[in-house]
């Protein structure tokens, strides 16, 4: 198959291969002709080298250099050793200068002669295997069957009972042929024992041949599907300019496996007293390329390919009236998609204590360092380089930190005690430089304490992300009716006029102040003949759309000092038709 490679060829020495390699590539030199009236040969196959992996979110790039030396301006180069699951259309190719490619292929691999020798070597010793069996089944069989005569002839013979004495048989002749029997009873008792030896024998042989015959039957069985399932391997023709016959050409090739990528991960503890994060980014990588990763450098990408080429398309923009929402959406302005409900104190051994010569407890220890990390820009992504190489197999997932920051937090308490008589902490980070970050699910501790997990969504954050980090129970609130209005309910007329009043008490256990936000709701009127009059909330904010997402929002932001209480009282009245039910109170 012709194959132009011009734009891919280029004439620089290939970046990922290792110049200090002890393995060297056999070149063979072939006359010229076509790649598909050629024959392959199996001495000829030589393993390139994995030298290096971009991991994408979804996918990645394997990277292989080879070398070898030039026996001759024209020459074929026979590579194996390539993961199975990848995309051979996406595949690069770059070379040292002087050396141009004229046609490429992929191609079924020759079957090498030493797993040709090896499946006739286990072929071979099935059959012997099988002979042996044979002749042990027919001495067994032979011993089995004497030793039924013996115990048939034990059976119309005097047996000696267990005092010594013998027992005549029925069918017993006369007293001079019964001595004459007990004469030869002793050699009779040992061939019994003997014919019994041999029988344990040969079935313990026995039992081994089969053993073993399973054994190679495996073995013969695994040679098979090896040679039927030959890798592909690329077939390359190659024309080397004469002045680098008897040098060492460099060649790397680049292709996409998508059976691979990461996913990022977070670990946040949060310490309360100090108001302080500490934010590790992890990333669990995973592959299934069919080969394995042993000792590869590998770089995490934070993009990944194909997504985001397709141009944005206008859709047609409709103006209608408004319609006040029914439903009742989430009114904390918070990144995280998800809250954690247990607080089971699970603590993570994540470093060794220094020497001491007391224990510490879990609050007292420091976070373990992170290896070493490079991360840079490259292209419209984030790219991170660890310094130490990744193993990976095949088939499996591992644990690969990325990145950790100790960061200010400014924390918040939230409640709707309406809804639930519940105090949350929030969390707001203001660092720009996390907006970077990808999303990805995130673990938060609060004071050595695990609250959940929460999905966090760093590219959705404007200046700053705000996360919601559990309950907090030192900070208590409660929600019950009160009597700000002298009369309950009038009538005036047609109208009736209803009053309704509520009162919050906030405490604060910890011993500092803590910043309470707390969250009410006024009913809001569809009809003319259905009003809210007399709102009273002293030092609370009605915000209103866009500000919230509907109207009818009762807001309080207030300082609570260490231990310290605080009441609000707030109400409103509802005047409407005395003979309409109201439908919502």
């Amino acid at each position: 198959m012709k194959f132009e490679m011009n734009k891919y060829l280029s004439f620089g020495s290939f970046p990922f291969f290792r110049r200090s390699s002890t393995w060297s590539f056999v070149v063979l030199l072939v006359s010229w002709q076509p790649l598909a009236g050629q024959v392959l040969r199996a001495e000829e196959t030589k393993i390139i080298r994995l030298e290096n992996v971009q991991l994408f979110r979804s996918g990645a790039v394997l990277r292989y250099g080879v070398s070898g030396k030039i026996a001759g301006v024209t020459q074929r180069w026979v590579l194996g050793g390539w993961a199975t699951a990848i995309d051979p259309t996406t595949l690069r190719i770059k070379s040292s200068p002087g050396m141009r490619m004229t046609d490429y292929r992929w191609e079924t691999l020759p079957v090498p002669e030493s797993w040709k020798d090896s499946l006739r070597l286990a072929e071979k010793a099935t059959g012997a295997i099988r002979r042996l069996m044979e002749e042990q089944h027919v001495e067994l069989a032979s011993y089995t069957a004497e030793e039924q005569y013996l115990m048939a002839l034990l059976g119309r013979n005097p047996i000696q009972n267990k005092s010594g004495s013998v027992n005549a048989s029925a069918n017993a002749g006369d007293g001079g042929s019964s001595q004459e029997w007990m004469k030869g009873a002793e050699s009779f008792r040992l061939r019994i024992a003997q014919v019994g030896r041999a029988k344990l024998g040969s079935q313990r042989s026995m039992d081994s041949l089969t053993q073993r015959s399973v054994e190679l039957e495996s073995r013969v069985v695994f040679w098979r599907n090896k040679i039927q399932t030959m890798d592909k391997g690329l077939v390359l023709q190659w024309e080397v300019q004469a002045g680098l016959v008897g040098k060492n050409g460099q060649v790397g090739f680049e292709v996409f496996c998508p059976q691979a990528g990461w996913n990022p991960a977070y670990e946040m503890d949060v310490d309360v007293n100090k108001a302080r994060v500490d934010l590790r980014l992890g990333a669990r990588a995973f592959q299934q390329s069919g080969q394995d990763w042993e000792g590869i450098p590998v770089e995490f990408l934070t993009h990944t390919p194909s997504v985001g080429l397709e141009l944005p398309v206008l859709t047609p923009w409709y103006l209608d009236y408004y319609r006040s929402m029914v439903g009742r959406p989430d009114r904390i302005e918070t990144i995280a998609s998800s809250q954690g409900k247990s607080r089971a104190q699970a603590p993570r051994a994540d470093a060794e204590s220094p020497e001491a010569s007391t224990p510490m407890s879990w609050n007292e220890l420091e976070a373990s360092g992170l290896p070493v990390v490079e991360r840079r820009i490259q292209g419209s992504a984030y790219a991170y380089k660890p310094s130490n190489p990744l193993r990976l197999a095949s088939g499996t997932e591992v644990w690969q930190p990325l990145d950790a920051r100790q960061l200010e937090v400014e924390l918040w308490r939230y409640a709707a005690p309406r809804l639930q008589p519940r105090v949350y902490l929030m969390g707001v980070l203001r660092d720009s430089s996390l907006l970077d970050w990808v999303d990805g699910p995130c673990m938060i501790s609060v004071d050595g304490n695990r609250v959940g997990e929460q999905n966090i969504r760093w590219a959705h954050a404007a200046d700053s992300v705000a996360l919601s980090l559990g309950t907090d129970d030192l900070v208590q609130v409660q929600y019950q009716p009160a009597a700000i209005f002298k009369n309950q309910r009038f009538r005036l007329d047609q109208w009736v006029v209803r009053h309704y009043g509520y009162r919050i008490d906030l405490r604060n256990g910890r011993p500092g102040s803590v910043r309470v936000r707390i969250e009410d709701q006024y009913p809001v009127s569809l009809q003319k003949d259905l009003e809210v009059l007399d709102l009273t909330a002293e030092g609370a904010r009605m915000p209103s759309p866009p500000e919230t997402p509907f109207p009818g929002l009762v807001r309080w932001e207030l300082n609570l000092e260490p231990q310290g209480q605080r009441s609000l009282e707030w109400g409103f009245r509802v005047k409407h038709l005395r003979n309409k039910p109201i439908r919502g109170l």
